[in-house]
């Protein structure tokens, strides 16, 4: 299956943009709730537009291994952005829900189309 044609490396290289995330801002109006949402779903592979903010990360299967891979995900996303941002692995170990990831990202208005 082709996901894209991101030439980039890392955990989300070619998964970025064509197949995931799309349609989000209306679903998650919240920059940060998009950014979560698309960050997540490269790493388990599952889409976007399926994940609520209230979606139990464990339920989902986003175990600690896959909450570091998320981390990384968001940080090339937000680059990509043109945003420098940084996940504090405390929010890693306590998020509960994709909301709990989203509430600290700091991503202005505006941004994670």
């Amino acid at each position: 299956m082709d996901k894209g044609s991101d030439t980039k490396t890392g955990p989300g290289a070619g998964l970025l943009r064509p197949r995931y995330g799309e349609g989000m801002t209306d679903r998650h109006p919240d920059p940060a709730l998009t950014l979560a949402a698309r960050a997540l779903a490269v790493v388990l592979d599952l889409q976007a537009d399926d994940l609520r903010a209230d979606s139990p990360l464990a339920d989902l299967g986003a175990d600690s291994v896959a909450r570091i891979q998320w981390a990384d995900v968001v940080e090339e996303l937000a680059a990509a952005d043109g945003l420098a941002l940084h996940v504090d692995d405390a929010v890693l170990r306590d998020a509960a829900t994709l909301a709990d990831l989203a509430a600290h990202l700091p991503v202005p208005a505006g941004t994670a189309s």
